[in-house]
């Protein structure tokens, strides 16, 4: 791969991560939100396992302490992060979602001041507060609007940001696990635990299966393979010929596709104030992340090009 393409591939991977939302968004009118996570997410551990079982290099040698902490890591990244946002978008719109998630970086931000004793300037805590504030006005002020599916509750709508948080605690305790074993097998394990942490939904998610059509169908095979798996492989691939700071950058495409997909599929047009609190998120976000490059160099996970959730 060339960075040309690398490019053009991580393009591909944003406006499919964007294509996510609107897949929730679709489901979410025939199933509950366990329903969609446990389907979408048991797809991808089965994918990931096949990949990390038939390569002995990504075989897991982990320590027993090394499982306990990717155990509390699918805990986070798959219920906490995932079950969360599927609920979350019954009460906000797809578009709005997809805004709501770039706050993720922030939150990430702020938990390595916390769990490791990072420090951020005065520009970045300010970036900080200006991405939360556009966070809240979107929450507060768009939540039941944008499609007839979306129901009126801000309180509701404010587990799309606690998905964001817990995805943020993830990256941040997984950053040591991955500088040690291969993300892939680390990305990988944490989903596969997450997911069996869903099993107790498995007995209603099987009276709902037959709920669903082929098109439906259809948004699962996204979610599971065009939406998560191909995306993070192409991810991988990319961090290897572009700088970690030019690809970190791809990440603010996400919302604007989520924007555009809600357009065009779902007929969503955002209220102003939506688009202006979602300006507001980016913009502290990009004020936060390019301090903290510029700041820490050598590797913090601020440095890092964070994984957009899957």
């Amino acid at each position: 791969m060339t960075p040309r393409t690398a490019r053009a591939s991580l393009l591909v991977a944003t406006a499919s991560w964007g294509l996510t939302f609107i897949a929730n968004h679709q489901l979410l009118h025939v199933v509950t939100p366990p329903t969609i996570t446990l389907l979408r997410f048991g797809l991808v551990s089965c994918l990931l396992g096949l990949v990390i079982v038939a390569t002995p290099s990504l075989r897991p040698r982990f320590t027993g302490r090394e499982w306990a902490l990717l155990a509390l890591c699918g805990v986070l990244a798959v219920p906490g992060s995932q079950l969360a946002l599927t609920h979350g978008q019954r009460f906000l719109s797809p578009a709005m979602s997809g805004l709501v998630v770039a706050t993720g970086p922030a939150f990430a931000a702020v938990l390595a001041v916390a769990l490791l004793g990072e420090r951020l300037s005065v520009r970045a805590r300010f970036g900080i507060g200006l991405a939360f504030a556009g966070a809240a006005v979107v929450i507060l002020f768009t939540s039941g609007t944008g499609t007839d599916l979306t129901v009126r509750n801000p309180a509701g709508a404010a587990l799309v940001a606690l998905a964001q948080l817990c995805w943020a605690a993830f990256t941040v305790l997984s950053k040591g696990l991955v500088t040690r074993h291969p993300p892939i097998t680390v990305m990988g394990v944490t989903v596969i635990l997450g997911t069996i942490a869903l099993l107790p939904f498995a007995p209603a998610v099987a009276g709902e299966v037959s709920l669903l059509d082929g098109g439906h169908g259809l948004w699962f095979v996204h979610l599971a393979v065009f939406g998560t798996a191909v995306p993070y492989l192409i991810w991988g691939t990319a961090l290897r010929q572009l700088a970690a700071s030019e690809t970190a950058v791809f990440m603010f495409l996400i919302p604007l596709f989520a924007v555009a997909w809600s357009a065009l599929l779902v007929g969503e047009r955002p209220a102003a104030l939506g688009l202006l609190g979602g300006c507001a998120i980016v913009a502290g976000v990009l004020l936060t992340q390019a301090v903290d490059r510029r700041r820490a160099p050598g590797g913090n996970v601020s440095s890092a090009p964070e994984v957009p959730p899957p």
